[in-house]
């Protein structure tokens, strides 16, 4: 049988980090031994669900370029013989599975009221003992079992098997042991007949196939009952390999998607929303966890399928770096071509509402004037917003850096100065802009802080493209309005012609 694995999220919030990192672990074993990965939701929990997280999910995968070879319909994405792909669509196949284990004595319905529960669970407390819980019913015959199941549907629990030591190896963690008697009959189904998580869980991983679970660490004390629960239906438990939690920059601490540490991203739609590149992304994350050597740090996608193995994921904790992460991203822009890089950054002016969609032509050209004149400057997409929104705003508007040079002594009449060498600058190219600024420059004896001067007052940033691309970019006509409107804004008076 294919190697067969899947990534299944519950839609309680957006796509984070750790998750991409894992459901990524998934399709990398499953592209390398040309498997298939299968997104499935676990959406049993309905009191935590968060309006619109599974369309997050499926966008925020979408965008990494982790397709699916079965589950939810998306895009291109999604299908499959082995749905629904929603545990919520599964009820009838839960159900059954409860009765067939009542009927086949694997569990049995629990009638104990919850406050006799209660007190079994304190008084274990002040004995100072684990507390086991054991149905007062578990032994009764299948076939009454299945009668008070039919008649009065309690909840339901799994009849732990005693005197048992279960034994996982785990491709990560090694071997790990549980005791049974440490073990009690957990629930499988709460008053109703809805199934809890470790048994949809199991039942869908049978039903899909699922060959091997790589999944996070926490997840391991859940394994021990789910291993009973693939045994007590008849099935071969897959592979489980359980991954180490990636940990808050500079710490051991397990990174929060609630409460992250101040400026780290921890949501994909965040780095999407701030301009990085998928590649970086997935780079990154191929990095918390695995390598490919002893100092291999950049890796492609396709060189990451082609070597990657659970054998080289380790066990500690593996943290997250920012820094790493953006010398990554630093790196994938420099591998584009400049048409490639525009196409890209074009979306984010279009959602800051500078230019309109469909993308002119003319828009088109400055930016890509713009990413000339940058350079390397520009490290995320969005930064076109941040370097190239002046060409586009309607109004000129100056930010913090920008009017604190504004307001510098002697600035205000440098600035009829500049005007007047703009106006008269003829050709309007870079070297005639240029001696015009730097004469202009030696006679207000500012020199080349004379460009700051040029940069704030076209621009109102402190950043961008050189400053005489700033002019060229702009054209004669809008640069003066630009100034002139600078001059207005820190009290001196414009000159009329």
């Amino acid at each position: 049988m294919s190697v067969r694995t899947r990534f299944a999220p519950s839609p309680t919030g957006y796509l984070h980090i750790g998750g991409a990192r894992t459901a990524f672990f998934n399709w990398l074993l499953a592209r390398r031994h040309q498997g298939e990965f299968i997104l499935r939701i676990d959406d049993t929990d309905e009191a935590r669900h968060v309006e619109d997280a599974v369309g997050k999910i499926l966008e925020g995968f979408a965008w990494l370029g982790l397709g699916w070879d079965e589950g939810p319909e998306f895009a291109e994405h999604g299908g499959g013989s082995r749905g629904p792909y929603y545990q919520s669509q599964r009820s009838s196949l839960y159900e059954a599975a409860i009765v067939d284990l009542i009927r086949r004595g694997h569990a049995y319905p629990d009638v104990t009221p919850p406050e006799e529960t209660e007190l079994a669970r304190k008084a274990a407390e002040a004995a100072k003992q684990p507390f086991v819980y054991r149905g007062k019913d578990r032994d009764i015959a299948p076939a009454d079992a299945l009668v008070l199941y039919e008649s009065q549907r309690p909840s339901v629990r799994f009849k732990v098997p005693t005197g048992q030591t279960t034994v996982l190896e785990d491709k990560v963690r090694g071997r790990v042991e549980w005791q049974t008697d440490l073990l009690g009959d957990f629930t499988i189904a709460r008053t109703g007949g809805k199934p809890l998580y470790n048994l949809a869980s199991v039942l869908d991983d049978i039903g899909m196939e699922i060959t091997h679970i790589v999944r996070a660490e926490e997840h391991l004390s859940n394994t021990h009952p789910q291993l009973h629960l693939f045994e007590g239906l008849g099935a071969k438990p897959p592979v489980f390999a359980h991954i180490p939690y990636v940990a808050a920059p500079a710490t051991k601490k397990k990174l929060s998607k609630r409460n992250p540490p101040p400026g780290v991203m921890v949501a994909i739609e965040e780095y999407q929303k701030a301009g990085y590149l998928p590649a970086a992304i997935l780079n990154a994350l191929g990095r918390l966890g695995w390598s490919l050597d002893d100092k291999t740090e950049l890796m492609d996608v396709e060189l990451m399928k082609a070597n990657f193995s659970l054998e080289r994921v380790i066990a500690s904790p593996a943290g997250l770096d920012p820094d790493k992460m953006f010398w990554m991203q630093d790196h994938y822009m420099r591998q584009l071509t400049r048409d490639q890089r525009v196409d890209l950054m074009l979306p984010f002016l279009v959602d800051a509402k500078l230019i309109a969609d469909p993308v002119p032509e003319e828009a088109r050209r400055i930016v890509e004037h713009i990413d000339q004149a940058c350079g390397d400057r520009l490290k995320l997409l969005a930064d076109i917003v941040r370097y190239g929104s002046f060409c586009f705003a309607p109004t000129l508007e100056h930010d913090k850096e920008a009017a604190k040079n504004l307001r510098k002594e002697g600035v205000a009449s440098a600035l009829v100065q500049i005007r007047n060498a703009v106006a008269h600058a003829e050709p309007f190219d870079l070297a005639t802009l240029e001696s015009a600024i730097q004469k202009v420059g030696a006679e207000t004896g500012m020199g080349g802080k004379i460009n700051n001067v040029v940069r704030a007052a076209v621009t109102g940033r402190t950043v961008g493209p050189g400053v005489f691309d700033c002019l060229v970019l702009l054209g004669k006509e809008k640069s003066l309005r630009h100034i002139d409107q600078s001059i207005q804004a820190f009290s001196v008076d414009a000159p009329t012609s």
